[in-house]
């Protein structure tokens, strides 16, 4: 969903009733199941097919449609969409950690277009499976934050009282390196660049750096853009993948509008030897109106 100018279209691996699945251990992505099979309805008897806890994915995201609006989350493990048509918008909070997060709500932009109500959709994991909780925020402190299930997903839908004026575009566009795949030296630069970035009188840009590593090796390189340091908190996206041989993974860092050039140069330095970056690419907002 984050990449809207590539997909037009994303279906989730799901088979109807795989029945070629079913003689020793039932295929676990399917869609229809027999009530007498084990689940949710289990002691329910008979031949009659029943949905798996599958078709909870397609009722969390049944009401959701409308025109992606800026979103964005101090928390990396944070994944945020929102979508807004008429007088709804639709906030979408996706936890990548194996813990409950508090997410405070803050809306801007909506220049006293007051809210008539707020519900939410939450899907996320029991000890039995799947739970999709439907919520309706009726106090005010209800509609500052949320708490957000351990690798779970809610999606809030805000009624205001009147359509939402979408008058201001905000253009994306995403910039590559000319360079790729560089081995990390302890101390020594990893240089890249960046040419002809079509900038204009207000920008906005996130640095992504690709690295995989060794466990045990620093993941906070210091980092140069334009001459400017700018600090790794140590905050990634994820987890530290540490069921995998390696770590695997994307670091983040905004830049400025006054640090942006025609031509960018981004320094990338670690303090031990090990592994590679993979790659760098630049995401480009553009403020058009």
């Amino acid at each position: 969903m984050q990449r809207p100018n590539n997909i037009l279209k994303s279906i989730p691996f799901v088979v109807n009733k795989a029945e070629w699945g079913r003689k020793k251990v039932p295929y676990a992505w399917r869609l229809l199941r027999q009530a007498k099979e084990n689940g949710r309805t289990k002691g329910k008897k008979g031949e009659k097919w029943v949905f798996t806890e599958l078709v909870k994915f397609y009722e969390l995201w049944s009401d959701v449609n409308g025109i992606r609006a800026k979103t964005k989350a101090f928390n990396p493990d944070i994944l945020v969409d929102t979508y807004v048509e008429g007088k709804k918008a639709y906030v979408i909070l996706s936890n990548l950690n194996m813990k409950d997060e508090k997410v405070a709500l803050n809306i801007l932009g909506v220049n006293g277009n007051k809210i008539k109500s707020i519900t939410a959709k939450h899907l996320y994991a029991d000890e039995d499976g799947p739970i999709l909780e439907h919520n309706r925020f009726k106090s005010k402190e209800e509609r500052l934050s949320f708490v957000l299930g351990a690798e779970a997903t809610a999606i809030i839908e805000y009624l205001f009282e009147a359509e939402i004026n979408m008058d201001h575009l905000l253009q994306e566009t995403k910039h590559y390196a000319t360079t790729y795949l560089k081995e990390i030296e302890a101390n020594v630069p990893s240089e890249f660049e960046f040419e002809k970035l079509p900038l204009t009188t207000k920008n906005e840009a996130v640095l992504r750096i690709g690295i995989g590593r060794d466990h045990g090796k620093l993941l906070t390189p210091t980092i140069k853009v334009n001459g400017k340091i700018f600090d790794i908190t140590g905050n990634y996206r994820g987890d530290d993948q540490h069921i995998r041989d390696q770590f695997f993974g994307l670091l983040e860092v905004l830049i400025p509008q006054h640090v942006l050039q025609s031509e960018n140069s981004v320094s990338i330095t670690f303090p031990d030897s090990g592994g590679h970056i993979s790659s760098v690419s630049m995401q480009l907002f553009t403020h058009i109106n």
